[in-house]
């Protein structure tokens, strides 16, 4: 029997089809049920928080997690999203505290930071040796859980490294076109799905916007598992 892993994505990684596909063992039966794809900017607080959970779910559920980095500015011009009025933005910032409150997360700054070279950096190093959910974690931490410019090349290499890259092939990698066409084929994806913001995850054809969907991602793995999810109101049913 294979050995269980401790995360569903720490494991190996490879670009397929502008996709980073995870070729690892999960957590349930040692078969992962299902993939995710988390659409993302690094830079968005509220990317940190779905990722946060997001990760719990899939450890929950035995799903798989396709890291899909995206830039927000792309996806809001693709789209014609306007911006958000002073009443919408006054909300989302005590909203967002409450929501890191409840994850146990600590975000230092609300607004969303200028990521697209994290972007970048993700896709970068899907196809190289090295732990890729350690480095969107630590991306996240640094950057609006912390002070870090996350679009600071030093800092990004310095990460990556921390992470477990090889320096040298991750600077090629990131410097490879290959790399930015695969966000631009994210973003693309996203806004042909329906989608418009950070996070979004999909799990087969459906698409859930915004951290407050995981639940409903949850009830989506849990059916591609054939496992019964019990929600409120349903227990002591058969």
């Amino acid at each position: 029997m294979r050995p269980v892993a401790r995360s569903v994505t720490r494991c190996r990684w490879q670009v397929e089809s502008s996709l980073l596909r995870c070729e690892g063992p999960s957590l349930r039966y040692g078969l992962i049920v299902a993939d995710v794809h988390f659409f993302f900017d690094p830079g968005c607080p509220w990317a940190w928080l779905a990722a946060v959970r997001l990760q719990e779910t899939a450890m929950r559920c035995g799903a798989g997690i396709v890291w899909r980095p995206v830039v927000l500015d792309q996806v809001e011009r693709m789209t014609g999203r306007g911006a958000a009025t002073p009443a919408e933005l006054a909300y989302s910032s005590l909203d967002l505290g409450d929501w890191a409150h409840f994850c146990g997360v600590r975000v230092a700054r609300a607004d969303r930071l200028p990521a697209a070279n994290a972007s970048k950096a993700i896709a970068a190093a899907s196809g190289l040796a090295g732990r890729l959910e350690a480095l969107v974690n630590r991306l996240f931490e640094a950057g609006p859980g912390g002070s870090a410019d996350p679009d600071d090349h030093e800092f990004l290499v310095s990460t990556a490294v921390a992470a477990g890259f090889a320096r040298r092939d991750f600077e090629s990698a990131f410097d490879s076109p290959a790399a930015q066409r695969m966000v631009e084929a994210n973003v693309a994806d996203l806004v042909a799905r329906g989608g418009f913001g950070s996070a979004s995850m999909a799990v087969g054809d459906r698409l859930y916007i915004g951290n407050a969907r995981m639940p409903l991602v949850e009830l989506a793995l849990t059916r591609a598992a054939e496992h019964p999810l019990i929600i409120p109101g349903a227990h002591g049913q058969t």
